[in-house]
C-alpha cells in the first residue's frame, strides 16, 4: 500500500481532546430526553444527589445504556441543577482548627 492510499491519521493529544462525544442527552420543557430512544424522565423527579444515584442504579438496567449515555445524564443533571461537579468534601472535617 502506497502512503497515498494509506487515509489514517495518528491520534495525537490535541486530536483526543478535541474529540466531541454525540449528544445523547437533552433538557426541554422539564425532561430529561435520551435521544434516539423513546425514554425520559420528569427533572422534578431528581431533586437531589440521592435521587440522582437512584435514576444512574436504575438506567443500569437499561440495554441500551452506555458509559457515554451515563456521564452525559450525569453532566447534563449537575449542570440544570447548578451543582458543583468537582467539589471535595472532607469527611474529617477542617483539619486547620
Amino acid at each position: 500500500m502506497s502512503d497515498k492510499q494509506n487515509t489514517m491519521q495518528p491520534l495525537t493529544l490535541a486530536g483526543a481532546y478535541s474529540y466531541k462525544a454525540p449528544e445523547h442527552i437533552k433538557i426541554e420543557g422539564g425532561k430529561i430526553y435520551f435521544i434516539n430512544q423513546n425514554y425520559s424522565i420528569e427533572v422534578s423527579e431528581i431533586r437531589t444527589h440521592k435521587q440522582l444515584s437512584q435514576w444512574i442504579y436504575h438506567l443500569t438496567g437499561k440495554p441500551w445504556v452506555t458509559v457515554e449515555i451515563l456521564n452525559q445524564f450525569i453532566e447534563n443533571i449537575y449542570t440544570y441543577r447548578d451543582w458543583p461537579m468537582y467539589e471535595v468534601e472532607k469527611p474529617w472535617g477542617n483539619l486547620s482548627k
